[in-house]
């Protein structure tokens, strides 16, 4: 697969900046020995992994990202664990 360069310019919108921001950070991950994704809840949350952490017995799935940001997954997390702002 040919992956194509994407560059932010002055007439992205805010969404599309911040999903450059995403990739960007997934393609240094990948770079770094983080190609692996741990997915809970149906994708609702996800966290990048390093390559030599173990996972144990998990089967591998298919990928199942929501297209959540970090904000909105945290919100979930919090809001799993009963936790509300201050």
């Amino acid at each position: 697969m040919k992956l194509k360069r994407r560059v932010w310019n002055h007439e992205m919108s805010d969404r599309e900046t911040s999903e450059l921001a995403y990739y960007e950070r997934n393609m240094l991950a990948l770079r770094e020995g983080y190609s692996r994704v741990l997915s809970l809840d149906g994708g609702k949350m996800t966290f990048h992994i390093p390559d030599w952490f173990s996972v144990g017995n998990l089967k591998q799935i298919e990928p199942n990202w929501d297209g959540h940001t970090t904000e909105e997954k945290w919100a979930r997390i919090d809001k799993m664990m009963g936790i509300t702002n201050a």
